[in-house]
């Protein structure tokens, strides 16, 4: 706003700014830098109708100016009015005294006045507040407001005043829907402002307004188009010798972000040698995924997802989930890619798979491992009940399952041609154990079970990627999972609160240069989510994300260069820039429609947390196949949500 104001038409030591409390001071501050005059008020109240109070039948101003608009004898009678009057003229004191210790208005005698308001509708006050100064005499006034309809201008105009407006819009129906934080503008905030500024006040380099103006113009040279799977190639090659890229989400319900890992995941799968492609999602039912794409049991892709049970199942039985499957097993070149699960939910369905495998290679060991899965039992396949049993009997079921794992590792030296039904039995075996834990680990808070999740996801990866590499297929995998689990935990919170996460423990591992994590965000659109847990998937507004978060940079970002989508590959001249901590999107599968809060944006370093983002600026929702079936089972993604 500042920058419209023309300086070079105002006399040093014969100018005012004055700013229209509360909205108008705000915005006035730069101006008044800009200008090197300190920054004063004129105070003037809306008149509304006791009828309808958002109806502004006029103005007052503080020296008893009055302004009523046309036809004002339609909303209030001359009673209402005297009453009305008075009350405003009762608060016009009260700031008086607060504000100016009791002082008037400013004389403006012969001075050339800017007038600062945050916008103006029908642009009563700011009538008022130019009549009252040139009765005063003032020698020029300049109105000042980001954003006011068209009658509001033509109005000010006709007061002999000059206007200076960023948006003078015939669609203005309020000033608040022009700004993405209408918030209040509080009296502390006003008296704050008021403080001398004869000079320009430079922002300190971490002043928090300075580090996301950078970030912004940062972000805004950074980013690439991705229209068309040519403009994906500076990604691809950024990270092609990657052992691991993993592909985050900010939620886990948004088409986009299921389409974009699509693109990229059949580029690497097919012309950079990765192998196998990891999700955030059970081992069994990813199996059967798997068995299709490389063998084609099962009569489609969206036939094998409708038997997927596990709330929220909506996450894998999706249409573009199905899509993705599909592409792999039509495609010669891709139809040998792993696909498998990391997660560790599937506490009796592995059971299950374990038992099967065993009774196909030795019944005799099939008959002693059952019976060891017998002390869950009593339990009826519900994971909550045996989570809660282990108040009273703390030993539950650990030893027979690690007895049972045991056991199946020594098969591989009898069972070698069978090779991969061995490893997926193990890996089952492994799960039902870290499964045991995890549940153990719900009694000592989230962060316990949550480092035994992640833990598991990183044991997963590597077992993985060491199969890979023994089969002489690379080595080099690829991971769908939440920005939670993706981004690394020590840029964030997480850490303070003992939270570990698999792209921080896969950088550790590994080395940072062998692991790429590649974060996905949207700032405005819908989702696929519950309200509640386990409750039906229902598509979810995501509200414009706030000012002074990652989304909201990005969102500038993309104004600035016209564009809807893009990514940014951060480099090491980049990094400080980008550092700035600011809250990050992260919504799971439950998102209680309209209820976005503190809660859903992580403080983010954003330069340290990923190696690239690919950012979209408006989202739609996943497509699932199916409604949800209620299993009473703890719902995968429990208790974080994602």
């Amino acid at each position: 706003m500042a920058r419209q104001i023309p300086v070079a038409k105002f006399e040093k030591g014969k100018t005012r700014v004055l700013a229209l409390p509360r909205g108008g001071v705000p915005v006035a501050v730069p101006i008044a830098q800009k200008l090197k005059v300190p920054l004063e008020l004129c105070l003037v109240r809306k008149i509304g109708s006791p009828r309808n109070p958002e109806f502004a039948v006029g103005a007052l101003v503080e020296d008893g100016t009055q302004f009523l608009n046309p036809g004002w004898e339609e909303g209030i009678t001359a009673q209402e009015l005297r009453e009305e009057r008075d009350h405003e003229n009762s608060r016009i004191h009260e700031q008086k005294k607060l504000y100016r210790a009791g002082g008037g208005l400013p004389d403006c005698d012969g001075y050339m006045v800017v007038l600062v308001d945050d916008g103006m509708a029908t642009g009563a006050t700011m009538r008022a507040a130019v009549r009252a100064l040139k009765l005063q005499g003032a020698a020029e006034i300049v109105v000042a407001v980001p954003v006011c309809s068209d009658s509001a201008g033509d109005a000010v105009r006709s007061e002999g005043s000059t206007l200076v407006a960023l948006v003078e819009s015939d669609q203005l129906m309020s000033v608040g829907q022009w700004y993405r934080d209408f918030s209040q503008v509080e009296d502390e905030e006003v008296m704050a402002c008021l403080q001398p500024v004869a000079e320009p006040v430079s922002e300190p380099e971490h002043h928090p307004f300075n580090g996301l103006r950078k970030m912004i113009h940062t972000l805004a040279d950074l980013l690439q188009p991705m229209e068309r799977d040519e403009d994906l190639a500076p990604l691809v090659q950024h990270f092609r010798h990657r052992q691991v890229v993993m592909l985050g989400e900010s939620t886990h319900g948004t088409s986009e972000f299921y389409r974009i890992r699509d693109r990229l995941t059949r580029i690497l799968l097919g012309l950079e040698g990765f192998s196998f492609v990891a999700f955030e999602g059970d081992w069994p039912e990813l199996s059967r995924l798997h068995r299709y794409v490389r063998n084609g049991k099962g009569r489609s892709a969206r036939a094998v997802m409708q038997g997927f049970r596990r709330w929220p199942n909506w996450m894998w039985a999706n249409r573009e989930m199905a899509d993705f499957i599909e592409g792999l097993r039509q495609s010669d070149s891709l139809r040998s890619a792993g696909i498998h699960g990391l997660d560790l939910y599937s506490l009796f369905e592995s059971m299950d798979r374990v038992l099967e495998y065993v009774k196909s290679v030795n019944p005799f060991l099939s008959n002693a491992l059952r019976r060891r899965y017998a002390c869950f039992d009593p339990y009826e396949r519900d994971e909550i009940a045996y989570a809660r049993s282990l108040r009273r009997i703390p030993e539950g079921c650990a030893s027979e399952v690690v007895a049972n794992l045991e056991e199946v590792l020594k098969l591989r030296l009898q069972h070698l041609e069978q090779d991969e039904d061995w490893f997926d039995a193990t890996q089952n075996a492994r799960i039902v154990v870290n499964a045991e834990n995890y549940y153990r680990a719900l009694l000592n808070g989230d962060a316990a079970s949550w480092n035994v999740r992640d833990s598991h996801m990183l044991d997963t990866l590597d077992l993985l990627l060491e199969k890979s590499e023994r089969d002489g297929r690379g080595g080099k995998g690829v991971v769908w999972a939440h920005n939670t689990h993706v981004g690394d935990y020590r840029a964030t919170d997480m850490e303070d609160e003992g939270y570990v996460n698999l792209g921080g423990l896969a950088r550790k591992l590994l080395g940072e240069s062998a692991v790429g994590l590649i974060g996905l965000g949207t700032w405005t659109g819908k989702t696929l989510a519950a309200s509640t847990w386990g409750g039906r998937e229902q598509s979810i507004a995501l509200p414009p994300a706030p000012h002074g978060t990652l989304e909201a940079c990005f969102h500038e970002a993309l104004r600035i260069r016209k564009m809807r989508q893009g990514f940014v590959i951060p480099g090491p001249a980049d990094r400080e820039a980008l550092s700035e901590v600011i809250g990050h999107r992260a919504v799971g599968v439950v998102a209680p429609p309209h209820q976005e809060g503190r809660s859903t944006y992580v403080p983010t370093s954003f330069s340290r947390r990923y190696d690239a983002f690919i950012f979209i600026d408006e989202t739609t929702a996943l497509n699932s196949l199916h409604a949800p079936v209620g299993t009473g089972l703890f719902p995968g993604t429990w208790p974080a949500g994602t």
